[in-house]
């Protein structure tokens, strides 16, 4: 059975933190018979709570297609309207037979700040092919696998049942799943639990990279160095469990924003060459050939992915747009904190 919660408030800190059940400030309303949450197309899997065990799920308006999103996670917070918690456990058993065509399901992976968002909505252009872009559920996971690393087993039927929830949309044309940059901590288990899967890895150089990510994590606000030292050490203790630098340094050892970026970067980095070396099939990408030749760069990733189109017009024009265009990373909303 699901339980059903109207949403009173939201309460998240900033738009870029996790999801989590706690970013809603929730009344219980009734249960319902969990096929609930296969059966109606507008509720979607929001995050993992594992303190109580439970998936969370949120409904958003018809109107809002998520998959069109440059931020799955994002939109859900902002447009949820009701909130559904059903136990993991059963989450599981309903979702892991769920149906996947494996050979059209894109793994986009990143460093992060390296035209992952572009990438996705370059496959938003094609016909009927669903975009579910950082879906915060993988971080969850993620984040599983640090605190109970011996939990293998427990691991694989969750990733196995997220995924398959997460493409739990009509796609004739495939699915294509972005996640954040620590997801890529999970690449094994997408080749592992669907082989005939394909992930991309895009990455930039390491300068440019704190370059772009200080600046478009600079909010502009003043503050003090009492205020700026609880904010790093609320940031690290975020990320400590979903970065393996950060979670490798020693408690007392600070660490500074520059720190974090550059650790969170080298993750990320270390990680492809793990999976890499590993036998994992992965098409790396590097940020400058976006740029030197987005065309070029577009096509072959397509065709990696057995979707290059006959007609790749809508794929040129969308190389021209902001991809984050409306989100707090856009081009215009960095520009103004500059």
């Amino acid at each position: 059975m699901v339980t059903e919660f109207e949403i009173l408030d939201r309460v998240k800190p900033a738009p870029l933190g996790q999801a989590a059940l706690d970013n809603f400030v929730l009344r219980e309303r009734a249960t319902a018979d969990s096929a609930i949450v296969l059966n109606n197309p507008h509720i979607s899997l929001y995050a993992l709570d594992f303190e109580s065990e439970q998936g969370v799920f949120v409904e958003t308006p018809p109107e809002i297609d998520l998959c069109l999103e440059p931020f799955y996670y994002i939109a859900q917070y902002d447009h949820a309207q009701r909130l559904f918690t059903l136990p993991i456990a059963e989450m599981i058993a309903l979702g892991s037979d769920l149906p996947l065509d494996e050979e059209k399901l894109i793994f986009i992976q990143s460093t992060g700040r390296a035209g992952s968002t572009l990438a996705s909505q370059v496959f938003v252009q094609l016909d009927g092919v669903a975009n579910i872009s950082e879906p915060d559920t993988l971080v969850d996971l993620v984040a599983y696998r640090h605190h109970f690393p011996h939990s293998t087993g427990d691991l694989r039927a969750m990733t196995n049942a997220v995924v398959r929830y997460l493409c739990h949309v009509h796609a004739p044309g495939g699915h294509v799943v972005k996640g954040r940059s620590f997801v890529i901590e999970l690449g094994d288990l997408f080749d592992d639990l669907f082989p005939r899967s394909k992930q991309i890895f895009l990455y930039r150089d390491a300068k440019s990279y704190m370059f772009s990510a200080l600046r478009a994590f600079d909010d502009g606000v003043e503050r003090s160095e009492a205020e700026m030292q609880g904010l790093l050490a609320g940031i690290r203790a975020w990320l400590t469990p979903l970065v393996p630098l950060i979670a490798r340094t020693a408690p007392q050892q600070p660490l500074t924003g520059a720190h974090l970026v550059a650790y969170s970067w080298l993750s990320a980095m270390e990680r492809y060459l793990v999976l890499h070396d590993a036998g994992v099939p992965l098409l790396a990408i590097n940020y400058d050939s976006w740029l030197d030749d987005p065309r070029s760069t577009a096509a072959g990733m397509l065709e990696y992915s057995g979707m290059l189109p006959d007609d790749p017009t809508p794929v040129y024009a969308a190389l021209e747009r902001d991809s984050q265009a409306g989100t707090v990373l856009s081009r215009g909303a960095i520009k103004e904190h500059n």
